[in-house]
């Protein structure tokens, strides 16, 4: 049996955040669509009154709360982290042509280090935060340094070379660029590549292929061992992960399950409005359900304005003598 994985060397920069950007957006559409193909056929076949119907009524206005509450800030925290990589991540690729090699989201077990550069100047490990800032080194919180002394003790046992540890903020402002705190340097993206092209020469072009190939061989062994004795491993260049799957599978079938989800969730609304053209008895459902939720909000704010009126009205009269 063989089973094909990526190369994990070859991985694009924010590939895993942008991938569960991806899951995260489809799973809101199709849970949406879902819900509102199932609450009008509900209504339908059983009747306004009925519980199934108020059931569905009700996890509908909720998964709208949630969704809007939570998950959404949730996708833009997660689609600003792969942004930030993203960026970071094209900046470093500009090294390629002056003799550093380039690993983006490497995972060696715990997490993941957003890049890795082997170079002339040595091996770094590149923490991406994508806060607007502005950023204080001396404030930078203790759990990030120690995401990323972590990762630079992982890279090192690897490697066997010294590793520099960094945190790139793509976006804020840093007062004190380039500056080191407990040992990691915090430098903002607009001045990476000047810092890294002012190092003095540390490796030879031998140790740097030597490092890189330590990193690879640690990548693709911990992507056997999340594997299992289950066959052999293929590398295919270019693979990436699929949206709803954790098993790596080929950008083409990956495509074809996005559009797939798509398809499913935008026929499932359209039936609904269809339906909802053409058919009085699914209009006087919708708009049933649109009646609950304003006479829902419509007291509320009565209840408010009710709590007001009472205050006022227990309010003593000031009398002016």
């Amino acid at each position: 049996m063989y089973i094909v994985e990526p190369d994990p060397t070859r991985r694009t920069a924010g590939q895993y955040a942008r991938a569960t950007v991806q899951r995260l957006r489809l799973r809101t559409l199709v849970t949406l669509g879902t819900l509102a193909v199932a609450t009008a056929l509900l209504g339908r076949t059983f009747g306004l009154h009925d519980p199934r119907f108020l059931g569905s009524e009700v996890a509908l206005l909720a998964s709208m709360f949630v969704i809007s509450r939570y998950v959404m800030p949730l996708v833009e925290r997660r689609d600003r982290g792969a942004q930030g990589e993203e960026h970071v991540g094209a900046l470093l690729d500009e090294l390629s042509d002056h003799g550093w090699r380039v690993i983006h989201d490497a995972s060696l077990g715990r997490g993941n280090v957003d890049h890795i550069l082997v170079g002339p100047a040595g091996v770094f490990t590149v923490e991406t935060k994508s806060h607007q800032g502005p950023v204080r080194v001396g404030r930078v919180h203790g759990a990030t340094l120690s995401q990323a002394q972590a990762q630079r003790k992982a890279i090192e046992r690897v490697t066997g070379v010294e590793v520099e540890p960094m945190i790139v903020y793509s976006r804020a402002w840093v007062d004190r660029p380039t500056a080191r705190r407990k040992g990691v340097r915090v430098v903002p993206a607009r001045m990476l590549l000047g810092y890294l092209s002012k190092l003095p020469a540390r490796l030879t072009d031998e140790q740097i292929e030597q490092a890189r190939g330590r990193v690879a061989a640690a990548l693709l062994e911990h992507s056997r061992s999340e594997q299992g004795p289950r066959g052999t491993v293929v590398w295919l260049p270019g693979m990436s992960i699929a949206p709803f799957s954790t098993r790596p599978v080929s950008p083409e079938r990956e495509r074809r399950r996005a559009r797939l989800v798509v398809a499913i969730a935008t026929v499932g609304i359209a039936a609904t409005l269809f339906a909802y053209a053409i058919s009085p008895g699914v209009r006087h459902v919708v708009g049933h359900a649109a009646h609950n939720v304003k006479h829902a909000v419509g007291n509320v704010f009565d209840h408010d304005h009710g709590s007001d009126d009472h205050a006022h009205a227990r309010r003593p009269a000031v009398t002016h003598h």
